[in-house]
């Protein structure tokens, strides 16, 4: 009876504490839309992001070229997902009341974020771990003050990891409708940010790795075949308005950025973040893909440890650093004339908690997402639990793998940080089950008895 009333107690507990991540998650969110003030919203890429939805709102036509102009150039440099989510919201000009209902939708789909956070992560985490990898997606500076800007890093993270609970839910139950939706936000993700499209191909090698057999080929196929169902559309739509599949300008700028040792151009420090733009011979650099790749094969010959430091140790860093290294710095992509994280109070608070902790959960992260594939820590875990943090290991390892290649911009880390978050608490639960295994091999089982 006192064992069923201390559950009870436990549960009530547990719900309690649910309530609250997600309310501080969400007033959070709020107060710091409401309070931030981003300087000139609509710029760079953003800028780029609105003119696509406004020309295909009001022409019909998908082109970043300026609405003023009268008849904008279809292209394809873009991928749509992000301006078909803000399509609806877009007016000309831009106000603020546009903007803000921008940001209001971005509230909800990082609130929806939080919850399929804790969602993957109970399915290798305890649901208690799996609760504080929630709260700590829930206050991460860095996916809060994104819900202010009108740029896909929400979008992309909601998406990423809709289809990552998607793939763990439809596998573990072994429901093929579930993995359609699976490769269908999968396909959807990719359409908002490119750099996740080949990650599909990452994910058969689980298949034969993964000792449970609900991880089967044909479902792998399943979501392959869903996957390519949702982007065929956006290829075929290429082919007709430009004449090719996809645009490779994007792809060669992506190298481009990526080969100046530690983000630098000719090591000054005002050129930090980005480099190509002091270098005068970017654009003889970045003409084609022969021209970068015949690039990066110079430096390589010319320098070869420093560039080998560059690609496989300080791009890793720098892609999951604290520092955005653009705009205002810090936490912020573009400058902001306000903000409550430039204040006192509460929301200043979750980021002085959360600053001094960051490299502890990068470092336990990476430590995690080796560990898991090591034979020896599937001690006291299910299948599933090592299965799906092999699936985020895996998640984080193409990251690095594809911002190796690329520019490392800490922009394009922010998604990885709920990943983070729940590979070092993985990471912290083994570590506690090996601890309390040794202690019960020395001295025993500790059990409590309870009243008869």
């Amino acid at each position: 009876m006192n064992g069923q009333m201390f559950s009870v107690k436990k549960d009530f507990l547990f719900v309690i504490l649910a309530v609250f991540v997600f309310f501080v998650s969400f007033s959070l969110r709020v107060k710091v839309i409401n309070e931030t003030m981003v300087d000139s919203p609509i710029r760079n890429d953003a800028k780029g992001y609105y003119f696509y939805a406004m020309n295909l709102k009001k022409r019909g036509v998908y082109s970043r070229d300026n609405y003023s102009v009268e008849n904008p150039k279809p292209d394809s440099v873009c991928s749509p997902g992000y301006p078909m989510a803000i399509l609806p919201f877009v007016e000309f000009p831009p106000t603020v009341k546009m903007v803000w209902d921008i940001q209001r939708m971005q509230v909800v789909l990082g609130l929806a974020t939080v919850a399929l956070v804790y969602l993957i992560a109970q399915y290798c985490l305890s649901r208690w771990l799996a609760l504080v990898a929630a709260f700590l997606a829930g206050i991460s500076p860095h996916l809060v003050v994104c819900t202010t800007y009108v740029l896909t890093e929400i979008l992309f993270t909601f998406l990423m990891f809709l289809s990552l609970w998607f793939i763990v839910y439809g596998i573990n139950r072994q429901k093929n409708w579930i993995l359609f939706f699976a490769g269908l936000t999968l396909g959807l993700a990719s359409l908002t940010r490119p750099t996740l499209q080949y990650f599909i191909l990452a994910l058969i090698p689980l298949v034969y790795i993964a000792s449970d057999r609900r991880f089967k080929l044909k479902n792998c196929l399943l979501v392959l075949f869903c996957f390519l169902l949702t982007m065929a559309p956006w290829f075929v739509r290429n082919y007709h308005a430009t004449g090719k599949i996809s645009d490779s300008r994007l792809k060669v700028s992506t190298l481009a950025h990526g080969i100046y040792p530690d983000f630098m151009y000719k090591n000054n420090p005002e050129s930090k973040g980005f480099p190509y733009r002091f270098d005068p011979g970017i654009h003889i650099i970045s003409k084609d893909m022969d021209s970068v790749l015949a690039e990066i094969k110079r430096r390589f010959q010319s320098e070869p440890y420093r560039h080998l430091t560059w690609y496989f140790i300080k791009k890793p860093v720098t892609l999951l650093s604290w520092n955005i290294l653009g705009g205002k710095g810090d936490i912020f992509i573009y400058p902001v004339i306000q903000s409550p994280y430039l204040q006192g109070g509460w929301v200043r608070w979750t980021y002085q908690f959360m600053k001094p902790i960051h490299w502890l959960f990068v470092t336990l992260s990476l430590l995690g997402t080796v560990l898991v594939w090591v034979p020896h820590s599937k001690r006291g875990l299910s299948a599933t639990n090592v299965n799906v943090s092999r699936l985020l290991s895996l998640l984080m390892l193409y990251f690095i793998a594809i911002h190796i290649i690329g520019a490392p911009f800490p922009r394009y880390g922010i998604p990885l940080r709920p990943v983070m978050y729940i590979q070092a608490l993985f990471v912290i639960q083994l570590f506690g089950m090996v601890i309390l295994e040794k202690w019960e091999s020395r001295y025993g089982m500790i059990g409590v008895q309870g009243d008869e």
